[in-house]
């Protein structure tokens, strides 16, 4: 007796194993719309200057002549690479930021100690300092 399975015909689409339809549900739009204000100010306020930032570092350009700016590629880093200044100017830059560090790292730290001793007005201070979320001595 030979058997065969009926033939079933369906109106589903079906999707083969391992691959998954892209729809994105109600909650999900929502979700993207929510953030989508978020999204657009860390772009035009982040992303733009620095892509901005990037061309012209490619290009001739000079406040005074804004009609005139011409793309020069990497004339403007071989030139600061190669001027006699570039050595004292890197030192120079490398002590700002490293001594700028280690006095705010000091200084945080001293007021993180100063927290936690007990004394008049401690409470007064954790709240001033805890407000404004920077150091409340400047």
């Amino acid at each position: 007796m030979d058997t065969q399975k009926p033939i079933v015909m369906t109106t589903k689409q079906v999707v083969p194993e391992g691959k998954k339809s892209f729809r994105i549900s109600k909650e999900g739009r929502f979700i993207f719309l929510c953030l989508l204000p978020a999204i657009l100010v860390v772009s035009v306020f982040t992303y733009y200057p620095l892509v901005r930032g990037i061309i012209m570092s490619f290009q001739n350009y000079t406040l005074f002549d804004l009609m005139n700016i011409q793309f020069i590629g990497l004339d403007n880093f071989v030139n600061v690479l190669t001027s006699p200044d570039f050595p004292r100017v890197a030192m120079n830059s490398f002590y700002w930021v490293f001594f700028s560090l280690v006095f705010q790292l000091l200084f945080g730290f001293m007021l993180a100690l100063l927290m936690r001793k007990k004394f008049r007005g401690r409470g007064i201070y954790q709240a001033f300092v805890f407000s404004r979320g920077r150091c409340p001595v400047f």
